[in-house]
């Protein structure tokens, strides 16, 4: 038997060995062939000797330079600027002058930071937020409250705002990305431990009733679902099916203590994103700002613009998947100052 076993093991390196091998040997004929392809290209560019002839002009002769250049006009060059340089930000933390002097001798540290948000929604309101001035911090609280929350990093519209210092509170069903996303917090909630901020990780779902609720854990986390009973059952053989919180939306901001203004709502609950998006508004909620997923959900977008309209919300962009909604007319009933501690 330990022969045997020894020999298995054996096969089984050379197999990976073997596999190494072959795939540094189509990798290197990749790199070659691409480098023969530009080389030509390149050739073909600079042979020409004509010094009345632009280095531009002789590029534009090349097909390759100006497919390049076609497909960068045509969305590629913006596209790339939107997906770096612009999610690229960075950061000077407000220092004392004499401390500053006295301990590092003037020298101010900036810090570099990126938006890890879908589609720049982080820092298109932060923006937005900065430009309003007191007319945002006069009235709304800094507390961002992210329904489906996933791992709280990817694609996260809540990761930045913990960074820059906002209280939040994160809800999500699969309990597995809860406790990635407590893991990829820790860091950036309350750095210094000075009891100044609060995160909150809630494993649940909203809904229509309070209670236990059936959730489907798929193979891929982003497919993982509300149970629905409309659905054929055999579309979830294979998969797991297990009990998860739910809670109202009135009931979650009572038990969380959320008050009436608070800075922003981001809703990602495939197919009942309408139904708590409704429980917030009709239970007297205003957020200063909504990213509201529609996917899956049943009422139309065009519906659900008409209600927010009624509600005081002015529609501003879409980015992604996300609709996002600025709050227009604030009641005076003042800020509930419950939960939170400034």
């Amino acid at each position: 038997m330990p022969r045997f076993r020894l020999s298995y093991c054996r096969g089984v390196l050379y197999l990976v060995i073997g596999l190494a091998v072959v795939e540094l040997l189509f990798l290197n004929f990749l790199i070659l062939y691409t480098y023969a392809w530009v080389r030509q290209d390149i050739s073909a560019v600079f042979s020409d000797s004509d010094p009345d002839v632009s280095l531009m002009d002789r590029l534009l002769k090349s097909p390759t330079f100006r497919n390049l250049v076609y497909e960068g006009k045509s969305g590629g060059f913006l596209s790339l600027l939107q997906e770096t340089l612009e999610r690229v930000y960075i950061v000077s933390n407000p220092q004392d002058s004499s401390a500053e002097t006295s301990a590092f001798n003037g020298r101010k540290i900036s810090f570099l930071g990126l938006d890890v948000s879908s589609s720049g929604e982080s820092a298109y309101l932060h923006r937005r937020i900065v430009a309003r001035g007191r007319a945002f911090t006069d009235k709304y609280r800094n507390i961002i409250i992210d329904i489906g929350a996933n791992d709280g990093l990817m694609s996260s519209n809540s990761f930045n705002f913990i960074q820059w210092g906002w209280n939040a509170i994160l809800v999500e069903p699969q309990l597995s990305l809860l406790q990635l996303a407590k893991r990829n917090l820790e860091r950036y909630t309350d750095p210094y431990n000075e009891k100044r901020q609060r995160v909150i990780l809630v494993n649940a779902m909203l809904g229509a009733k309070d209670g236990m609720e059936d959730f489907v854990l798929m193979s891929d986390d982003m497919e993982s679902h509300r149970f629905n009973p409309d659905e054929e059952f055999s579309n979830f053989r294979g998969q797991l099916i297990v009990k998860v919180p739910s809670l109202t939306v009135v009931t979650f901001a009572k038990k969380y203590s959320v008050p009436t203004n608070f800075g922003i709502l981001s809703i990602d609950a495939e197919g009942v994103g309408d139904v708590i998006l409704h429980q917030w508004l009709d239970g007297g909620f205003r957020p200063a700002y909504i990213l509201y997923e529609q996917l899956h959900n049943k009422e139309p977008i065009s519906v659900t613009a008409e209600y927010m309209t009624s509600k005081g919300y002015k529609f501003l962009t879409t980015l992604g998947w996300n609709y996002i909604y600025e709050h227009q007319d604030l009641p005076d009933e003042g800020l509930n100052q419950q939960g939170f501690d400034s």
